[in-house]
């Protein structure tokens, strides 16, 4: 168990809060710590565990479970552990907070608070574990503690001890994939590495990565909150955008080898935000940020986190964000931002203040964030993002991805090429390059891929002659929203943000010049 955890615990018990809530999803692993806190802290109290469907039962020292008869109901239970004069208990319970969405609520409430006083007076303690805080009611006379995923040395002493207990003969697993394997454990529960390692071990009779990242997917997914990308493109897949990548080694140098950049006097890299139109390659660079840096990418969808539940939006916010802690190091991707977070300002009229706090949250976090996941935001509308968001030191850099140059769209016309299956050095790429003046990268493949639904319906190929007739077909965006990337572009010159890329004439500039 985290030791953290243990002083922290052990804390609330010298200080004899009666109430204390343990924020987790892991009920069992949460059991043991709690237990053995209390066998340290407090090794004459009785320790009773209570059970909906069964009642409650009394934990030996030996870990025996001694059932108590007729304490299945939940008024029951506290009344047998309240009745017991002079004689110090704690009673541990799981998601308390389901009984008090009951039609017994308030009953349940009022029991509640004579608990919380008759535990001060008579060295009472009542720890709930599970997801969900207990009601707004009692939010004043209740502690709340996160308990958190497994660390890094625990995965290892699972990992390791369910390799040496197999009764595989012969199993021999190196040290650098057991380091790999609680890599690919971090942001999961011990029941779930449990079962992924016992999966491995009895399928392919060693430690199989690849079930063990297919078993990781599966855990990130059942979350509901954060989706795994695996299929990530590396650094040179991206055309242009040079300035930008060049930044994003520099970072990865450091983020190889963390504990020597700290050493140094290095921060931990935050993440960055790029904002620029659709298809200039924000999203496909956060992909390849996560392979140039070596680690895993989750896609973070904001509007998942909210629900018509109160305070639960605030709990997926919160819940998210130690998932995240538990999975660094790793690049974190938020799509289109502007869109998670628009209407913060007007969030106390519309939505009751959700939104603001939701915003909040995850400001404070990007400030005081000491683990090595590395955010990447996008935004195509710079109009909408709150201006706290854009405050320097929020992200290590903000960059505005523009139209690519030439020689910029000479590059992207080449890697899509590529992609098709085609032999770029059999194509006029300059005379491509010139013909697709103000062409995002986005634009520059959707005309390729227009070819060639042409060419095969024909039973031809492609050549530069029909991709520029497919070009000649294609409106882009900056001829279509010249106005909006011309504000863009000055918002960027007056606030001094960095260009990804390259600046070149496009045609919405060529416009403007007439």
């Amino acid at each position: 168990m985290k030791d953290d955890f243990h002083e922290q615990l052990a804390a609330y018990i010298e200080a004899s809060f009666p109430i204390i809530h343990i924020n987790t999803f892991e009920y069992d692993r949460a059991l043991e710590a709690v237990i053995k806190c209390f066998n340290s802290v407090r090794p004459d109290y009785s320790v009773f565990l209570y059970n909906s469907a069964l009642g409650i039962f009394r934990h030996t020292a030996q870990g025996l479970l001694i059932p108590c008869n007729k304490t299945s109901d939940i008024e029951t239970a506290f009344g047998h552990i309240m009745d017991r004069e002079g004689q110090n208990a704690v009673l541990i319970t799981r998601n308390l907070e389901g009984h008090l969405s009951s039609s017994r609520k308030w009953r349940l409430i009022d029991l509640l608070l004579s608990f919380y006083h008759k535990g001060i007076a008579d060295d009472l303690y009542l720890v709930d574990i599970g997801p969900l805080s207990l009601c707004r009611e009692l939010s004043n006379y209740v502690i709340s503690l996160d308990f958190h995923l497994p660390s890094f040395d625990e995965i290892k002493e699972t990992i390791k001890l369910y390799i040496k207990e197999s009764g595989i003969k012969g199993l021999r697993v190196d040290g650098a994939t057991i380091e790999r394997a609680c890599e690919l454990c971090q942001g999961m529960s011990l029941s779930e590495i449990e079962g992924a390692v016992a999966i491995s071990l009895r399928t392919r009779e060693t430690l199989d990565l690849s079930i063990l990242q297919k078993q990781k997917s599966t855990a990130v997914r059942k979350s509901g909150l954060l989706e795994w990308i695996q299929d990530v493109p590396g650094i040179d897949e991206i055309g242009g955008l040079e300035i930008f990548k060049q930044w994003c080694s520099r970072i990865a140098k450091a983020y190889s080898s963390l504990h020597r950049a700290r050493k140094f006097g290095l921060a931990i890299p935050k993440g960055c935000l790029l904002v620029g139109i659709p298809g200039t390659g924000k999203t496909l660079s956060a992909k390849a940020i996560s392979s140039l840096f070596g680690v895993p990418l989750y896609r973070l969808d904001i509007g998942k986190l909210y629900s018509s539940f109160i305070g639960e939006t605030e709990h997926n916010m919160r819940f998210v964000l130690t998932l995240i802690d538990a999975l660094a190091p790793c690049v974190i991707l938020i799509d289109e931002v502007e869109k998670a977070f628009a209407g913060v300002h007007s969030s106390s009229h519309v939505d009751s203040g959700t939104t603001a706090r939701v915003f909040a949250s995850f400001l404070y976090y990007m400030q005081e964030k000491k683990t090595a996941a590395f955010f990447v935001c996008t935004a195509n509308d710079v109009s909408k993002l709150p201006p706290e968001f854009l405050r320097k030191g929020r992200f290590d850099e903000i960059w505005y991805v523009g139209l690519p140059s030439i020689k910029e769209r000479e590059s992207i016309w080449r890697i899509h090429l590529n992609k098709v299956g085609r032999k770029p050095a059999e194509f006029d790429l300059k005379a491509l390059s010139k013909a697709s003046d103000g062409f995002a990268g986005a634009e520059i493949e959707r005309a390729i891929q227009e070819a060639l639904y042409e060419a095969y319906y024909h039973n031809t190929d492609i050549t530069t002659e029909s991709l520029l007739s497919a070009v000649q077909n294609i409106t882009p965006l900056s001829i279509s929203e010249a106005d909006k990337i011309q504000q863009i572009e000055e918002w960027a010159i007056k606030n001094h943000i960095r260009r990804a890329n390259a600046s070149g004439t496009s045609r919405s500039k060529r416009k403007n010049k007439k």
